[in-house]
């Protein structure tokens, strides 16, 4: 009983969807459904009597009725024919609302899920599945019109054929009950198949990529791995076809049980019954042909019923997925609702931090604080926590254990959108946007886009005005040729000098630049470094860098070990100190001395 009442609110969830994204189209679909639904038994109805007048004219009083039921049919296949194509214009249409309503309700889920979700396999999985079923959604709907008409078409040749013969009829019924059982099981087995192998979908889509990547047809052809990725590919097909092949002939063995039972109603039953009539004068030829096409429009409707049911209760695990994602709540809380102003200070007290899923903290007991207008340098090698603790800064995940506070407030009571609004972000694996140049700079304050004073500012400012002014069409150059042949082709520096103008552009109270150099030469590492020097006044700034010249003139430096900081204070206090961050600083130093340097 749970089941069918799940099923019955989810494949209304689906309707109640569907509805809203077109209320006019979903209603107009609806109204012309149920009218077509009776015209094919009008126009039988009338064909018959024709038939019965053409074989039987002696019974007939005159050719006026003749032309009556000639006129009336050719004036309900014109109507017929017209209000079809006026609901195939409002099937196309109502399709296209829904598929971008529904489009825009899972973008909207994306763009606001937790970064923790991301972090699971499974979640991964049910992605990756995601806009390959979202249409399910549309699906469903469109069924509930096919069972409406399938319905109304059912009940309406019921009825007429039951003055034929009733026990036909209930035959029918019965011998239907084990068609429909089969195409559920046939569907529900290639539902368990889709969600058992979605992990071998994921890698066989993987390995098809690996060779439309850019980035990776370098190693293709310079390693020859081009048939190493192939047998990787080869061999995850394999697998998936092995598994397909089993289900195929188990289907193949049910669908064959249901054409033996629907030819044996169809094709046996129904020609004796009419031959029967025939022999014995009760039925004319026209009463045999409307019977039988009343009886095709009976089977087809069943076996439609048959099919809609079945493949509904398939789409409804289908439904369940989409549901669950685009009804998914977030793990990180937005009840905040106090808005930051000119800050003071953030702390992080006593935080301790795992990854979810994982057993072992990331970070340990991690306590700091960053002051107003001050720089603050974090050091550590690969893994050492540096990049979680931008993200817990951001709130992209809740910490575990501590407290992180904005003047002495958790940052959980502010409001989230506001609070991330404080900070200008420049992430190490940073985003290359197949955009104008003018849209790539603007994303962080996209409602300044037309102020063009700001961006070239922003330009010259991380020293990408020399490269840029010889372009034609300036800051309406579109970058990467992934949509325009004429587009522009950046170097890894170049679009790192992009993605920190979007910092710059972005004019906010707290900067963070997670390796901002690491694509960057070293001439223009020391112009972009000076200037941002010069833009920090009253700007606090986090600084991740390898580069420890990129940091030694930050207020306090950060030391990371293993998730723990292990030193903290300026960079003459840790070179005093002869600990972990001054081995490293005379490592990177030793690179740049020579031997005759050494020697003096």
């Amino acid at each position: 009983m749970k089941k069918i009442k799940a099923f019955f609110f989810n494949s209304l969830y689906s309707i109640k969807v569907t509805y809203k994204a077109s209320r006019q189209y979903f209603t107009l679909k609806l109204i012309f459904t149920i009218t077509l639904s009776f015209f094919p038994f009008v126009n039988l109805y009338i064909w018959k009597n024709i038939i019965n007048f053409l074989t039987n004219i002696k019974n007939y009083d005159g050719i006026n009725y003749l032309i009556m039921n000639i006129v009336v049919y050719m004036l309900f296949y014109v109507i017929t024919e017209f209000f079809q194509r006026i609901t195939g214009y409002i099937e196309y249409k109502y399709n296209d609302k829904v598929n971008i309503y529904i489009e825009n309700l899972m973008l909207d889920k994306f763009a606001e899920v937790d970064l923790a979700f991301y972090d699971s396999s499974k979640f991964n999985d049910k992605v990756s599945r995601i806009w390959e079923i979202k249409y399910s959604m549309t699906n469903l709907a469109s069924q509930f019109f096919n069972t409406i008409q399938s319905l109304i078409t059912f009940s309406t040749a019921l009825i007429l054929l039951a003055a034929l013969n009733a026990i036909y009829v209930l035959l029918i019924l019965v011998l239907s009950v084990p068609i429909f059982v089969l195409k559920i099981k046939v569907n529900r087995m290639n539902s368990i198949f889709e969600e058992n192998n979605v992990n071998i979908d994921r890698r066989i889509g993987y390995f098809k990529n690996l060779f439309t990547n850019i980035n990776n047809s370098f190693d293709i052809r310079l390693f020859n791995i081009k048939d190493f990725f192939i047998s990787k590919f080869v061999k995850s097909w394999i697998e998936w076809y092995k598994r397909r092949k089993e289900l195929t002939l188990k289907a193949s063995i049910f669908t064959l049980i249901s054409l033996l039972i629907s030819t044996f109603i169809n094709h046996i039953l129904l020609y004796v019954l009419i031959i029967d009539k025939l022999s014995k004068k009760i039925i004319q030829i026209g009463d045999a042909t409307y019977y039988i096409s009343v009886f095709n429009q009976f089977y087809n409707s069943t076996m439609r019923l048959i099919g809609t049911l079945s493949w509904t209760q398939y789409a409804y695990q289908q439904v369940v997925t989409v549901k669950e994602f685009i009804e998914l709540n977030p793990i990180i809380p937005k009840s905040g609702t106090l808005e930051p102003k000119d800050f003071s200070k953030i702390e992080f007290l006593h935080v301790y931090f795992k990854y979810p899923g994982k057993e072992n903290y990331i970070l340990e007991d991690c306590t700091f604080a960053i002051k107003r207008g001050q720089t603050i340098g974090l050091v550590g090698e690969n893994g050492s926590g540096k990049s979680t603790i931008v993200k817990l800064l951001l709130r992209l995940y809740d910490i575990d254990g501590g407290q992180i506070l904005l003047d002495g407030i958790d940052i959980k009571e502010y409001d989230i959108v506001k609070y991330r609004a404080m900070f200008g972000v420049l992430f190490q694996d940073f985003i290359s946007y197949s955009f104008t140049l003018r849209q790539n700079i603007a994303l962080s304050d996209y409602e300044s886009i037309k102020e063009d004073e700001r961006i070239n500012d922003a330009i010259m400012k991380s020293e990408l005005h020399d490269i840029v002014k010889s372009w034609e069409k300036g800051l309406e150059t579109h970058l990467t040729r992934d949509f325009e042949p004429d587009g522009k082709e950046l170097s890894g520096g170049q679009w790192q000098r992009v993605a920190l103008a979007r910092v710059f552009f972005s004019d906010r109270n707290f900067i963070i630049l997670d390796e901002p150099s690491a694509s960057l030469d070293v001439f223009a590492e020391d112009k972009i470094f000076r200037q941002f020097e010069q833009l920090s006044d009253n700007r606090s700034s986090l600084i991740i860098s390898h580069r420890l010249s990129s940091i030694v003139n930050a207020d306090s430096i950060i030391v990371l070990k293993e998730g723990r900081i292990i030193e903290y204070g300026t960079h003459r206090d840790l070179l005093d100190a002869n600990g972990y961050y001054a081995d490293l600083f005379h490592l990177q130093a030793s690179r740049y001395i020579t031997d005759e340097q050494k020697s003096k």
